[in-house]
């Protein structure tokens, strides 16, 4: 399965607008919804672990959802952001 938090599809909509136009997002959105994607919500969880990841670490806030939800669900963090090149994020305790 593959996951996508809110936050981070917020991102990309955003930036798809900024660099285009709002049809363009909004055309994104709908083949982002028509793909085998399950976007989760940032629920506490989420939330909370993204703060310690961003309290800890040099990568943008939205990232650190990004990283949360990989972690919530035992995943592979898939990205193309030379960000994520320079560490590793261990377990948390919350």
């Amino acid at each position: 399965m593959l996951y996508l938090c809110i936050i981070n599809l917020g991102e990309v909509l955003y930036v798809i607008e900024k660099e285009k136009e709002l049809q363009s997002a909004q055309l994104a959105l709908s083949r982002i919804k028509e793909l085998s994607i399950e976007v989760i919500n940032a629920e506490e969880e989420v939330t909370l672990e993204a703060a310690h990841i961003k309290a800890n670490y040099p990568i943008a806030y939205a990232d650190c959802f990004a990283v949360a939800a990989a972690k919530k669900f035992q995943g592979l963090l898939v990205t193309g952001d030379p960000e994520f090149n320079s560490f590793i994020i261990e377990r948390s305790n919350f």
